[in-house]
């Protein structure tokens, strides 16, 4: 209970809780990527998971496992993905020389291509999201989630 006797949001799964403001902004994001995706053909863990392999692919090795850390999704689901996107063409599976049970994720110049215009649509859609608050405010928000998911 707060000084005037109010049972503490925290407490509680209430619409003013931590727990339902989460959800309404997970549900926010997810509504917002995928209104900005539909148009590419693509959802928003396809977009993430081209997004990431055609960036961090260039500087280390990724596989379905770091899709999977990445995204917080089980591994049948990222094998959907990454069945996807090669079936599109955006990637390709090569032998990882490291482990053969493994293979490396590599972006198709086509994916390279398409990554491109996925990130712009993500972050045009991360904009409208954000539009409420000021840069300050926006800096705080990225600090305090980061602060919260750090050990998870």
């Amino acid at each position: 209970m707060d000084t005037a006797g109010t049972p503490a949001a925290a407490a509680t799964a209430a619409p003013d809780s931590l727990t339902s403001r989460l959800r309404k902004m997970e549900w926010l994001v997810t509504w917002a990527h995928g209104e900005a995706l539909k148009k590419h053909g693509v959802n928003m863990y396809q977009a993430m998971s081209l997004i990431y392999i055609a960036g961090f692919g260039k500087v280390r090795p990724v596989n379905q496992r770091t899709i999977e850390k990445y995204l917080y999704l089980s591994n049948p689901g990222v094998s959907k993905i990454i069945s996807f996107l090669e079936r599109e063409g955006y990637v390709e599976r090569n032998m990882d020389p490291s482990d053969a049970r493994s293979y490396r994720l590599q972006a198709t110049e086509k994916g390279e291509q398409f990554a491109e215009v996925l990130n712009e649509a993500i972050l045009e859609s991360d904009e409208i999201i954000m539009k409420p608050l000021t840069a300050a405010e926006r800096r705080t928000l990225l600090k305090l989630l980061e602060k919260i998911g750090k050990d998870h």
